[in-house]
């Protein structure tokens, strides 16, 4: 699997052991290809193209640019598609320029969706952008599917995520991941959680949601050579051959 990380926050970058990288910006000019960033990382199968810093700036060099929403999409076209069986992509947690290009260049989108009240106004802006960008420049990007995030037992929680599972149905997955101080230690380490505690409780429910992701194949295979369907993350929204999270 091969994650790129389009988030100057770089926060799937640090999860994975990895540090900011120069060159992704390059990358949506053409002048870099995506192959020369690929990094290796502290989970097994799983490799990088890192964050940088330069992101920051990207939404304002890209302005005005002809076709800009689809040079990501050019970028990993290029890519070898026998190399990876995914390819998620990372995306910043406001809607761009930089968003737009990830969309596009993605077939599935994986909103995850925090179990907080402040969380459901962003959610329809969310969606109605993944629309527009459907309608406009990838026919092939499907419906978003949602995750609940940082869910608790609190009723605040509750309700938001029964809200949530009323409004989007079987668009939700079943599998929600719970607030856990195990999740920041992990992540303030630079470790996925799976890697530093595996047989936690946390981990289960990670691999229980990765599971439920592939019996519904929500994510395809890299199968992208020339014309073939793409896959998506935002994970955060990203997240998608491509997965925006």
């Amino acid at each position: 699997m091969l994650v790129i990380d389009t988030d100057s926050q770089a926060a799937a970058t640090r999860w994975l052991g990895r540090d900011h990288m120069p060159g992704l910006t390059r990358s949506f000019s053409g002048s870099l290809p995506l192959e020369r960033l690929v990094q290796s990382t502290c989970a097994d199968g799983v490799e990088i193209i890192p964050a940088s810093t330069s992101l920051a700036t990207l939404e304002r060099t890209l302005d005005g640019i002809p076709g800009a929403e689809t040079l990501l999409r050019a970028a990993i076209d290029e890519l070898d598609p026998d190399r990876w069986d995914y390819l998620i992509c990372d995306t910043p947690p406001s809607l761009g320029i930089v968003v737009n290009a990830v969309l596009a260049a993605v077939q599935e989108l994986i909103v995850p969706v925090e179990a907080r009240p402040v969380d459901l106004a962003g959610l329809s802006r969310i969606l109605s952008t993944a629309g527009r960008v459907q309608r406009r420049l990838n026919h092939s990007l499907c419906e978003a599917r949602l995750v609940i995030s940082r869910a608790n037992h609190t009723g605040v929680s509750r309700s938001v995520e029964a809200q949530v599972r009323k409004r989007y149905g079987a668009r939700v997955f079943a599998t929600a991941i719970p607030e856990r101080i195990s999740i920041a230690r992990s992540s303030g380490l630079g470790i996925p959680v799976s890697v530093h505690e595996p047989k936690g409780a946390v981990a289960k429910v990670y691999r229980s949601l990765a599971r439920e992701i592939q019996s519904i194949e929500v994510l395809s295979p890299i199968e992208r050579a020339r014309g073939q369907a793409r896959t998506a993350k935002p994970a955060t929204p990203t997240t998608p051959r491509t997965k925006p999270t």
